[in-house]
């Protein structure tokens, strides 16, 4: 088995996969934490809420055998993370993943001091590449999310002789937006280029934000609207409206994941419902933790 952590700003996101000596995924389980578990230090690593979370988990996968044929496929091989909260934090973390599988086997994912990342598929190879000024300081779920995206592939309309843009969407605690370019040397080699990005808080953070509305936030349910006749339906479709960032091309393709995916979604939607729908890939972050992971980087 292997688990996959996504610790952001304020969750600790997880995905349990279980596989077997062929990499057959036989079982996924997923759930969420709150970071404010770990900030107390009066219960040991077993006592976390997080810990027996994973245990409870991992016992049911073997229940359910659901773990192949050895032995050691039906145990906790490896835990791979990433994490962009504070310090402090993830120092009170570790002792917990460390009590999971051992120190030796908890590998956590940052950005290449490079920042590139090279692979091949059938379809042919790919440069990944970050055009920061120093792409480690890019955070490490921005990068795994890129590199999810590249190995999808260049989009349906790309072509080797002209530039395509995806923008890639973060939504969460806080929103990124950020701007990919595929371009081809050939038909069979491509690069994927993060261009930059931008970053400002998310719906919650916004909304939070707006304290002189609690006493009135539970009066109603807002709603969006090109003229709001209320205070509330006007704070919903302003954050809405700030929430998109950029002036969407004709023809781009836009990708969402993150916990409020489906609120940029419905914001896209109302300002522009003659455009193509985003498509929405929640896993993408865990699926690009999974490739990098798994992968060998080839040279080329």
């Amino acid at each position: 088995m292997i688990l996959l952590l996504d610790i952001g700003n304020t969750r600790l996101k997880w995905l349990l996969l279980s596989s077997n000596s062929h990499n057959k995924i036989l079982s996924a389980k997923k759930g969420s934490v709150l970071l404010s578990v770990f900030k107390s230090s009066k219960n040991s690593v077993k006592n976390n809420v997080f810990f027996e979370e994973i245990t409870t988990n991992i016992n049911q996968i073997r229940a359910d055998g659901r773990t192949g044929n050895s032995l050691e496929e039906g145990h906790l091989k490896q835990i791979v993370w990433i994490c962009v909260c504070p310090k402090f934090l993830e120092k009170k973390i570790q002792p917990v993943l460390n009590e999971l599988s051992g120190e030796k086997h908890s590998k956590k994912i940052t950005t290449p001091k490079n920042g590139e990342f090279k692979f091949e598929r059938d379809w042919g190879k790919v440069i990944l590449r970050c055009n920061y000024d120093r792409p480690s300081e890019l955070g490490a779920d921005r990068w795994a999310a890129l590199v999810a995206l590249a190995y999808l592939g260049p989009p349906v309309n790309a072509s080797p002789k002209k530039i395509t843009e995806i923008i890639l969407i973060s939504a969460g605690t806080a929103t990124v937006i950020d701007r990919v370019f595929w371009s081809g040397f050939s038909e069979k080699s491509w690069l994927c280029e993060h261009k930059g990005g931008i970053i400002f808080p998310g719906f919650s953070q916004m909304q939070n934000d707006m304290k002189f509305l609690k006493k009135s936030r539970n009066k109603k349910n807002s709603t969006l609207d090109v003229h709001p006749q209320n205070t509330l339906d006007a704070i919903r479709t302003g954050i809405a409206s700030c929430q998109l960032g950029f002036q969407p091309s004709i023809h781009g393709t836009i990708v969402v994941h993150g916990g409020e995916s489906r609120k940029w979604i419905e914001s896209y939607k109302f300002f522009y419902p003659m455009r193509s729908k985003p498509l929405e890939l929640p896993w993408l972050v865990f699926e690009g933790l999974f490739i990098i992971s798994n992968k060998k980087e080839k040279k080329f």
